[in-house]
């Protein structure tokens, strides 16, 4: 039987009892963090929920570049908020 040794071997995953608890948790933190302005959390959890919140922010301006008018692009952002987070 062989024993593998981790050494060196940073773990990206925010919980270690899945994906889908990694996605609830991420969820909420970026609903807590949208509603309120600022949250108080670990050193970790708050790199992972920063890549999430800049993907999220960054996929809303580039929405609102692209889109047509912008009344459409009101429309489409509230409608990816609401998907998202609330």
């Amino acid at each position: 039987m062989f024993i593998i040794m981790r050494h060196r071997k940073k773990r990206t995953i925010l919980l270690e009892s899945g994906v889908k608890k990694k996605e609830i948790v991420i969820r909420n933190l970026l609903t807590s963090l949208v509603q309120h302005g600022q949250i108080i959390t670990t050193a970790h959890r708050a790199k992972v929920l920063k890549a999430t919140a800049d993907a999220f922010f960054s996929g809303l301006l580039r929405k609102y570049r692209t889109a047509a008018s912008e009344q459409d692009a009101l429309r489409e952002n509230i409608r990816t908020v609401k998907a998202t987070i609330l």
